[in-house]
């Protein structure tokens, strides 16, 4: 039972983002607001070929592109507000959208003859919007008053 609760969790799709962040404070909030770029994989960039011969003895290849990784746009809020003894609740946004387009081909062949092309391309993949909502307590002990 516990591996089927991880199993979600199990293959990791990774990421790297850098971006800014610009930060509006008063006494009992905080604001935070972010914009940046990443480069995600959803997958592996990868190529297969198969050559087989069939019945009538032809040399049939099959070639699969696939083309998951791309850049993307980021953009979130995260807000605060404090309470007495040194705990706040929180409010975090976020949206990533794809800047460049995910894609796949296969390739068909007959003795070195083209002889089947499909092309897939789709910018769906890779949106994400996100909402968290939270509670939290301050390490900061000046802040905490």
């Amino acid at each position: 039972m516990f591996g089927a609760i991880l199993a979600p969790f199990a293959v990791t799709k990774p990421a790297l983002d850098g971006g800014m962040v610009y930060r509006l404070e008063g006494k009992k909030w905080s604001l935070y607001p972010n914009i940046g770029v990443g480069y995600t994989a959803y997958g592996v960039n990868r190529s297969r070929s198969r050559t087989i011969i069939n019945d009538l003895n032809q040399e049939v290849t099959s070639i699969y592109t696939q083309n998951v990784s791309f850049i993307t746009g980021n953009a979130g809020l995260s807000a605060n507000y404090f309470i007495k003894g040194g705990g706040y609740f929180m409010l975090s946004t976020g949206i990533q959208y794809p800047l460049q387009s995910s894609s796949a081909s296969f390739v068909q062949e007959i003795n070195g003859t083209e002889t089947a092309r499909n092309f897939y391309r789709t910018s769906d993949a890779g949106r994400n919007l996100y909402i968290g909502i939270g509670y939290g307590v301050l390490l900061d002990i000046a802040r905490r008053r």
